[in-house]
């Protein structure tokens, strides 16, 4: 575990320090070590608490955002490890690591998209029905549709959507406020008394809540598998 952790590290202080030698070079590694032939995916299961799943889901994350090796599976399955973990660490109750888990939501959608897929493909089809529900563009499409509501909950951790101010300390913030905008103009509900939009922000908050924890436990039996 120690050997994740310190690997973790490192991906996270080449990334913020801008050293793309290091940020490469123990990102390979980190990404190595939790393959199957080595330590295997299964260590990610076993990080408990707040402070070491938000490590190594950051990392993941920067792998993820930031990673060009001309292989897109390499930042998707960076991306579900980062995604997992960076869940748990809300779970446990962490809202710091809920603006990084956002942002990988906001840039990097596409790596994680078939994790959504897979969590539609097992809620809604088992058995014969799922060879009726499979088509490519039907099940693509409404999984794309899911990420905004995922996003709009995991931005109500750590910013109070009504009020518009973080809940968190503005340092922790690692991108502008101005970001969110997108995400908050879909649901957020307005100052207007007669407008009815909070039942549509509370519906959004509850449909990203239920999609934020199965595409979790989606990406945990993957893990389990491996």
């Amino acid at each position: 575990m120690e050997k994740l952790l310190s690997l973790a590290r490192n991906v996270n202080w080449g990334y913020n320090t801008r050293n793309s030698l290091l940020f490469e070079s123990a990102g390979v590694q980190l990404f190595n070590y939790t393959l199957p032939i080595q330590a295997g995916s299964k260590i990610l299961v076993s990080l408990e608490g707040t402070t070491s799943t938000q490590i190594v889901g950051k990392a993941f994350s920067y792998i993820a955002r930031s990673f060009d090796n001309g292989d897109p599976k390499v930042n998707s399955v960076a991306a579900e490890n980062a995604y997992y973990c960076l869940a748990k660490s809300i779970k446990a109750g962490n809202t710091y690591a809920a603006p990084e888990l956002f942002m990988l939501l906001e840039t990097k959608p596409d790596a994680i998209l078939d994790k959504f897929v897979e969590t539609l493909m097992a809620e809604k089809a088992t058995g014969l029905s799922r060879i009726f529900y499979y088509d490519a563009n039907r099940v693509q499409s409404d999984a794309k549709d899911l990420i905004p509501y995922v996003k709009y909950y995991i931005v109500s951790i750590f910013y109070n959507v009504d009020e518009r101010k973080l809940l968190i300390p503005d340092d922790i913030l690692t991108f502008p406020q101005a970001i969110l905008e997108k995400t908050l103009v879909q649901f957020a509900p307005t100052d207007d008394p007669d407008d009815l939009s909070f039942l549509d922000s509370i519906n959004a908050l509850n449909e990203g809540s239920k999609y934020f924890t199965r595409v979790y436990k989606e990406i945990e039996d993957t893990l389990l598998n491996f």
